[in-house]
C-alpha cells in the first residue's frame, strides 16, 4: 500500500494498493479516493511489467511516492520483484489523469519499467545489465532519468 496522498481535487486524498493476479504473475495497481464517509476506487492499473509483488515489510514497500513531475500529486513509484532484481514501474497524474511514464533511453528500449530504481530529488537512477557481449557476461550500467515535460516521458539524460 502506498502513503496516503493529496490528490489536488479539495478534500480528496488518494492511496493506492497493490495485488498480484493469477499466473503469470502480474500485479495491478488500485487506485482509491476518500469520499466523505469511506474508500471508493477511483482508477485500477494492470501493470505490463511481470514480477512477482513485494512483501509490504517496510524495507521491500512495493508502492512509495516521488515528487518527479509538476503534477499536483506525488508520482506512484511501483516495485515489482524479479529474479534479475527489483524492477520499477512510475505512474503519474501529470496532464490530468493517471497513466505509466515510459522511460526512454537508456541500456534497453523504451518501456514502463526499469531495474535497480533509485530515486534523488527529481531523478530517477537505474542500475542495469548492459548484455554485452551477452547478458551472462554484461556489466551493470547506471543511467539517469528525468521527466521532460516536451515528451511526457522520464527521459535518459546520461549513462
Amino acid at each position: 500500500m502506498s502513503p496516503v496522498i493529496a490528490d489536488g481535487a479539495g478534500q480528496a486524498v488518494a492511496l493506492a494498493v497493490m495485488k498480484q493476479l493469477q499466473s503469470p504473475a502480474i500485479p495491478q495497481v488500485l487506485l482509491y479516493r476518500w469520499e466523505r464517509t469511506a474508500w471508493k476506487r477511483a482508477d485500477t492499473f494492470v501493470l505490463d511489467v511481470g514480477g512477482s509483488v513485494a512483501a509490504d515489510n517496510g524495507t521491500a514497500t512495493p508502492i512509495t511516492t516521488a515528487d518527479l513531475t509538476s503534477a499536483a500529486e506525488p508520482e506512484l513509484l511501483v516495485t515489482v520483484h524479479y529474479n534479475a532484481g527489483p524492477a520499477t514501474a512510475v505512474l503519474s497524474k501529470y496532464g490530468g489523469s493517471w497513466h505509466p511514464l515510459v522511460f526512454h533511453g537508456g541500456v534497453t528500449r523504451a518501456g514502463d519499467e526499469r531495474f535497480d530504481v533509485h530515486v534523488r530529488g527529481n531523478t530517477l537512477t537505474s542500475r542495469e545489465n548492459d548484455c554485452l557481449p551477452n547478458c551472462a557476461q554484461g556489466h551493470p550500467r547506471t543511467t539517469i532519468f528525468r521527466f521532460n515535460p516536451a515528451t511526457g516521458r522520464l527521459d535518459a539524460v546520461r549513462r
